[in-house]
């Protein structure tokens, strides 16, 4: 080999190793040549409701236009059914008392059958929040999800029925999590796990939507016809409207599974209300201002009661009457099919439970 070609091997040499040099620095796994990239920020969850994050294990949930509800009754009123609610306990933390404070709409989803200190719940606020500061002695550091949410987890154990768990969004959207939802409602939100869950109608100041089977399983023990009507259908929804000019207005509808089982259901609760309607007290005042009618497969509740009419129930109500006249008042849940008003409104023998005929087609 001449000094002449074994110069230019070297040369050739030198420039491939320069080329490969380049390639290493331009390419995505030449971490030796570039500086470090910023990771993107994550997607975040993306709902178009806050509903769409309540999960589908949850069989009630109750709808509250917590704003149109102070300025109809006042705060006292809302205070108080907070209080006597399902939920109470969780309701009473002090950080979902100064959202509710500051919420335009709540949805509270919870489990039937338990009792209030262990009630599984999701409590899912819309409204303004942008001042949110959860008690870092409580709370820990929250995780940002992207797209504007953000997670804050306890810091500490609480009791099954209190917030385990805090979504925010973006200062309109706050969602309280009790310890079993936790993974459910993470599934949902986090993940984009596509459920379907009851969603009450958004009619009235307070609307509701619940499975029928679950409300049947709860109430088996206390009132077991009406449970035996319930188990039959499949979904309850309903709302309750209140104007001072004209008063308050209810409508439930219960859909079950075949015509013949709604129209035995409705003939059933005539039945019953024809029943009660000379009771005294609230009981006889609800009955007499109540319509029931069969449509197809389903079964239409209305109950309207004028504003005179509420406040003599209010006064009843607060003066105690109603719970002494309540003692003596006949089981107030729909009667067996095909059984007479006599039958309907007589108590049953002492530590015997109404039997009902089967409302199966």
């Amino acid at each position: 080999m001449s000094l002449r070609t074994g110069l230019d091997h070297v040369c050739f040499e030198r420039r491939a190793l320069c080329a490969w040099a380049a390639l290493f620095c331009v390419a995505p796994s030449g971490v030796a040549c570039e500086s470090e990239r910023v990771a993107a920020p994550p997607t975040g969850p993306r709902f178009a409701r806050p509903i769409e994050v309540i999960p589908p294990d949850l069989q009630l949930t109750v709808r509250v236009a917590v704003k149109r509800l102070r300025e109809a009754l006042g705060d006292a009123v809302v205070e108080r059914v907070r209080a006597d609610s399902q939920l109470g306990a969780p309701l009473s933390d002090p950080l979902i008392g100064w959202a509710l404070e500051q919420a335009d709409t709540a949805w509270a989803s919870m489990r039937l059958g338990l009792v209030p200190e262990q009630t599984d719940n999701v409590l899912v606020l819309s409204g303004s929040f942008a001042d949110l500061a959860p008690d870092r002695s409580h709370w820990l550091t929250p995780v940002d999800l992207g797209a504007g949410w953000q997670r804050w987890d306890r810091s500490a154990a609480v009791a099954r029925a209190e917030p385990s768990r805090l979504y925010a969004f973006a200062g309109e959207v706050l969602v309280f999590v009790s310890e079993a939802e936790i993974d459910p409602v993470e599934r949902r939100l986090e993940r984009g796990v596509e459920v379907e869950s009851i969603e009450p109608p958004e009619l009235g100041l307070v609307s509701i939507a619940a499975s029928m089977p679950a409300l049947a399983r709860a109430l088996r023990e206390k009132a077991p016809r009406a449970a035996d009507l319930l188990e039959k259908g499949t979904l309850l929804t309903g709302h309750a409207d209140f104007e001072h000019t004209t008063g308050a207005r209810f409508e439930f509808d219960f859909a079950f599974k075949a015509q013949e089982q709604a129209e035995r259901s409705a003939r059933a609760a005539e039945l019953l209300i024809t029943a009660i309607k000379d009771t005294p007290g609230v009981l006889g005042m609800v009955a007499r201002a109540a319509q029931v009618e069969a449509l197809g497969k389903s079964v239409a509740l209305r109950v309207r009661l004028e504003t005179a009419l509420l406040g003599r129930m209010l006064a009843r109500s607060q003066s105690g009457s109603a719970a002494s006249e309540g003692s003596s008042e006949p089981e107030s849940t729909p009667p067996a099919a095909g059984s007479t008003p006599a039958e309907a409104g007589s108590p049953s023998p002492a530590g015997a439970s109404p039997e009902a005929p089967s409302a199966s087609p």
